[in-house]
């Protein structure tokens, strides 16, 4: 079976991304600001501001007076590439190469489809997945990169076959190549993909060179550019800057939310599951171990819930992380008819009340020795998953 490629488009990730981190944003009208040439101007807006008018470009001024209650929020290059790279690692259970494309896309290849009964299937798969994560996104399948990418974002589809006729509408900009190329096209009166494929390949080589033959054989749904796969981080690590500051635990606990949704599902990629967890609110840490690796994100949740219940908010809180100090290979437990599961989440929340109220030194397990000795049969081991070595017996001539 040949290798096909998927391409994931998310339009306005940028905007996808701050409603997802607000979902107050989503009926009001705002904008991201950049700095371009020099000037603040609008790089994206949100769906409500683009029906009164507001466009990528736009200054500021030009923006208010189309849309009077209009909200300005600086762009984060960097937290949108972080966000990109989390959702393109949650992915790696459908694809064993991931890359990561300009203008907010992923590409992957096909080689594990046969495991999710088809291309179709499994196609359907990777959408779901990034549709429950709350992102809005186009894809299409093709046999080439470059095909499948300009058909996710200009032709959302499953292309099979006719690869030459669907990009051939196409404009010339969406090619990859120099300004002085796309120059000498449009002297030449060239508009669209189709006009380039059209050529034949010989007048391209002598009169455009090496980059001329890779464009024309890109026009022509022909791309020799292999997938180059990304390589993720392996640090366990979310930050989120709130919009609005919290001054109570609901927002802090919103914020968590959307952190460990990352977090875990680039855990679950990996057969891991959370044993100890670092909290950084502004500058205060809070730590919190588990009993057994945790994939549960609603588990976690309660847990952290019962843990900062009783927390102060002196100030205002504008930052929240989350950091995995300690992972482990993740349980994976067989229910039975009569058992219920949501024992095991009480007895979390049993232990970490318990901590909180006798501290974190006097709670924990009882570990068997290697001893004949009854009064050294047992060692008591605070933290059993940090794997802490069991102290010694004292030699008998020191009694």
């Amino acid at each position: 079976m040949p290798k096909r490629f998927l391409a994931l488009y998310l339009p306005s990730f940028s905007i996808q991304q701050r409603i997802r981190e607000n979902p107050n944003l989503r009926r009001r009208a705002w904008a991201l600001v950049g700095r371009r040439q020099g000037r603040e101007v609008i790089t994206d807006a949100s769906p409500r501001a683009q029906r009164d008018g507001v466009q990528s470009g736009q200054t500021l001024e030009k923006a208010s007076s189309l849309s009077g209650e209009m909200l300005f929020l600086p762009e984060e290059p960097t937290a949108d590439q972080l966000a990109l790279e989390s959702l393109g690692e949650s992915l790696l259970v459908a694809s064993p190469s991931i890359e990561l494309l300009p203008h907010a896309g992923l590409c992957l290849e096909s080689s594990a489809a046969a495991l999710f009964g088809g291309e179709v299937p499994w196609t359907l798969f990777i959408q779901t997945h990034c549709q429950g994560l709350g992102y809005l996104i186009q894809s299409a399948v093709a046999d080439t990169k470059f095909t499948a990418q300009m058909l996710s974002q200009h032709r959302p589809k499953i292309a099979s076959g006719l690869m030459r006729e669907a990009l051939n509408p196409l404009s010339l900009s969406v090619l990859p190549c120099s300004l002085d190329f796309k120059n000498d096209l449009d002297r030449l009166g060239l508009k669209t993909l189709g006009q380039l494929a059209q050529f034949p390949a010989q007048g391209i080589a002598s009169r455009f060179g090496t980059e001329g033959v890779l464009m024309h054989r890109l026009a022509r749904g022909e791309d020799p550019r292999p997938l180059i796969p990304h390589r993720f981080s392996y640090a366990w690590r979310e930050e989120l800057c709130l919009e609005w500051s919290a001054e109570t635990l609901k927002p802090v606990l919103f914020a968590l939310k959307i952190l460990l949704d990352r977090l875990i599902a680039r855990m679950k990629e990996r057969g891991l599951g959370l044993v100890r967890l670092q909290i950084e609110l502004n500058k205060k840490i809070h730590f919190l171990p588990f009993t057994r690796p945790m994939q549960s994100v609603r588990w976690i949740l309660n847990v952290i819930q019962q843990k900062l219940s009783n927390l102060c908010i002196d100030q205002p809180i504008v930052r929240v992380a989350i950091e995995a100090l300690e992972t482990a290979p993740a349980e994976q437990f067989q229910y039975q008819l009569n058992d219920r599961p949501e024992v095991d989440e009480a007895l979390e929340q049993v232990l970490i009340r318990l901590r909180a109220m006798l501290g974190e030194e006097r709670v924990g397990t009882a570990q068997l020795r290697d001893t004949h000795r009854p009064e050294w049969a047992y060692a008591f081991i605070s933290n059993p998953s940090a794997g802490l070595k069991l102290p010694r017996s004292p030699n008998p001539s020191s009694l």
